[in-house]
């Protein structure tokens, strides 16, 4: 995901993505976080369309589960936003083709593994593999939130 953003490392990623005035949505119904994003030059792999489409679904989930009043003022923070965006891109490209999914990862784990020592290499990624996902993050971050808008996809 971070070479599809084109960015070098998750610290450049967080640096650019975690400030208070990144979060928020504007009143044309687009993220901060996707202006930043969007900001920088266009990327080859992930253009500045696919991520609008992706930030457009990431709002309209966010709003119908922010809706009920138990939830109203919930801000969409930044590791969320990210969750959600890797999420979506995840998802746009196994839909649409999980041949060339598959291909693209076996291609980046070969180009990882040529990089790291014999007990440093990942496996690697089968087709039955494609159909989960993880998110690994602290408690009370928000993975229920998450949850439930992946639900809603």
């Amino acid at each position: 995901m971070l070479r599809l953003l084109d960015v070098a490392s998750l610290d450049d990623l967080l640096d650019l993505l975690k400030h208070p005035d990144a979060e928020g949505i504007g009143e044309d119904g687009i993220t901060n976080f996707h202006r930043l994003l969007t900001a920088r030059s266009e990327r080859e792999q992930l253009s500045h369309g696919e991520l609008q489409e992706c930030d457009e679904r990431i709002v309209r989930f966010w709003r119908e589960i922010t809706t009920p009043p138990e939830r109203r003022g919930h801000t969409l923070k930044h590791f969320q936003y990210l969750a959600l965006l890797f999420t979506e891109v995840y998802l746009d490209r196994y839909f649409r083709d999980r041949r060339v999914l598959l291909s693209s990862l076996t291609r980046f784990v070969e180009e990882w593994n040529t990089r790291r020592a014999p007990g440093d290499r990942v496996e690697q990624f089968r087709k039955d593999d494609l159909n989960k996902l993880a998110f690994w993050m602290a408690t009370g971050a928000g993975k229920t939130l998450l949850m439930h808008i992946h639900i809603k996809r």
